[in-house]
């Protein structure tokens, strides 16, 4: 019985995920009117290589692009040296800032799959028993 209600609890607990800085993932952004790769910063900021910049936004493959809505008009949070900045990504894929939206600190933000994305996280979120895994 006792067995029993430890498999049922373990099964009710919610997924504890952390935060894993990663500066160094690269990321495809549009500057101006062109395209170049880049890494974050620590403070969420796009570095751009500027040895990668081009004109030709049609580039396919590579790097995720920073700045892509997942759906129409995502509502989205800009990481700012640590403060959340509620924002959406309209159809165009420009940040538009969410006018009355309440800016929260990094950490008081609640990791879910289904919580508002952090566009420019400059890491990952990870199961607190799997920190030590490589990222996909």
């Amino acid at each position: 019985m006792l067995l029993l209600l430890l498999a049922w609890c373990a099964c009710d607990a919610p997924a504890v995920h952390i935060f894993v800085p990663d500066l160094s993932t690269r990321y495809r952004h549009n500057v101006g009117e062109f395209t170049c790769l880049g890494t974050l910063d620590s403070k969420g900021t796009f570095i751009p290589d500027l040895t990668t910049l081009n004109s030709k936004f049609g580039v396919i493959g590579g790097p995720s692009k920073l700045i892509e809505a997942k759906t129409p008009n995502e509502k989205v949070y800009e990481y700012r040296s640590g403060v959340l900045v509620p924002m959406y990504i309209n159809d165009k894929n420009k940040l538009i800032p969410e006018v009355g939206g309440k800016i929260i600190d990094f950490k008081d933000y609640q990791y879910s799959p289904t919580a508002r994305r952090i566009y420019n996280l400059p890491g990952r979120f990870v199961l607190k028993n799997q920190q030590g895994e490589k990222k996909p």
